[in-house]
Formats: C-alpha cells, sequence, structure tokens
C-alpha cells in the first residue's frame, strides 16, 4: 500500500516528516534484518528524498551587513528554521548511512526475495552517499551493482534497477564513476547478446520462484 501511496504524493507533504520516517524504519529495518518489506519501504522514502533533493548540501548564500534591521531579523528566524532542519536532516543520513554499510556488508550472502530488496535499496541510495562509496578503491557498492548486472539476465526486474542506477550515477557523478567503469562493462557487454525471448522465460521463471517463496512464508 504505502509503495503505491508514498510516490504519488507531492514531496511537499512528507519534506517535514522524512526524516522521522526514515529513522524510524532505520531502526525497525536494523531489528528485523530478515524482513524485507522495511527495505522496500526504505527504497519508497529514498525516491521521495531524491525528488525532492532532501540530502542534497544545503545551498548557503551571503548575508548582506546592509540589510533593513526588519528584514535583517526575518532572514535570522529563517537560518534558525532552516538550522534545525539542517541538524535533523544530519543526524537523519549519519543513521541512514550507518544502515546502508552495514547492509552492503552482508548483502551478497542474502537469499532471493531479500537479496532483491537490499539490492534495490541500495541503487536507491541518496547520491551524497554513492560519491562517498566512489571515492573508495574498490567499492562494495561497485560490486553489487557489477553483480546485480550478472544476476539481471536471468531477472528482469534486477536488471532494470542496475540500469537505472548506472544511467543515474552517470549522468550525475560521471567523473567519481569513471575510475570503475572497467570492472562494469564485462557484465554490460553480456547484454548486447542477450535474447530478448530467453531474458523473458528466465525472468518468468525466477519472478515464480520468488512468489512460491514469498507465499510459503
Amino acid at each position: 500500500f504505502c509503495e503505491a501511496l508514498l510516490p504519488a504524493l507531492r514531496p511537499s507533504l512528507l519534506h517535514r516528516w522524512l526524516h522521522v520516517l526514515l529513522m524510524d524504519l532505520v531502526t525497525r529495518a536494523s531489528r528485523a534484518p530478515h524482513v524485507s518489506g522495511f527495505a522496500k519501504l526504505l527504497r519508497t522514502l529514498l525516491q521521495t528524498c531524491a525528488r525532492c533533493s532532501y540530502f542534497d548540501p544545503p545551498a548557503t548564500s551571503p548575508g548582506t551587513s546592509d540589510a533593513a534591521p526588519a528584514a535583517a531579523s526575518e532572514a535570522a528566524e529563517a537560518r534558525a528554521v532552516a538550522g534545525s532542519a539542517d541538524c535533523n536532516r544530519e543526524r537523519c543520513y549519519s543513521m541512514l548511512r550507518a544502515y546502508l554499510v552495514s547492509l552492503l556488508a552482508r548483502a551478497r550472502r542474502l537469499k532471493d526475495e531479500l537479496f532483491a530488496a537490499v539490492v534495490n535499496l541500495l541503487l536507491a541510495a541518496p547520491l551524497r552517499f554513492v560519491g562517498e562509496q566512489l571515492r573508495r578503491p574498490s567499492p562494495p557498492l561497485v560490486e553489487l551493482l557489477r553483480h546485480a548486472l550478472a544476476l539481471g539476465h536471468a531477472y528482469l526486474p534486477l536488471a532494470l534497477t542496475a540500469l537505472s542506477a548506472l544511467e543515474k550515477w552517470m549522468a550525475e557523478l560521471q567523473p567519481l564513476l569513471q575510475p570503475h567503469l572497467p570492472a562494469l562493462l564485462p557484465a554490460l557487454r553480456e547484454y548486447l547478446t542477450v535474447d530478448a525471448s530467453e531474458t523473458a522465460v528466465a525472468t518468468a521463471r525466477v519472478g515464480g520462484a520468488l512468489g512460491d517463496k514469498v507465499g510459503r512464508r
């Protein structure tokens, strides 16, 4: 229900509550690491964050010393409100970042629907987090993307998620991503030789297997 509802809302309606929702979900997801629903909800919230640039660094503008007293007072009040919002955002990001790092460390050990949900969440991580990861040598996030691209041959939704993330990173973080492209290109090359009908059949089989596992749970 939330996955359908939240993307339909205007980001402005959720903006002031995003840090509350994210921190609560991170806490719950940490306490129940094998519940894929929390990862799915977090991914939906992070997509909302991306639409309203929630985790973008706050823009600063130089103050003017000759401003009128009333205008200066309003500006000071606005800065105080913005400062409180920035504090909430930074506290939320710190908590989210720690959770995403822990997910990266154990993502490859997960299976089936939980693995897919965690990969979808990590590939929807804020660009700020992605940029931090790409600055590292041999970042785990790049290895996860490569693995998702490889598995995407047999499961089309995972391939679409991985390719969308790669496209976004190329558009927004190309200088940071450039050194890691040689590790990703072999996985991309395989997509040029895959027959569309074979991919559709494999996707249906994997999707049916996941559905059976979820139904049994």
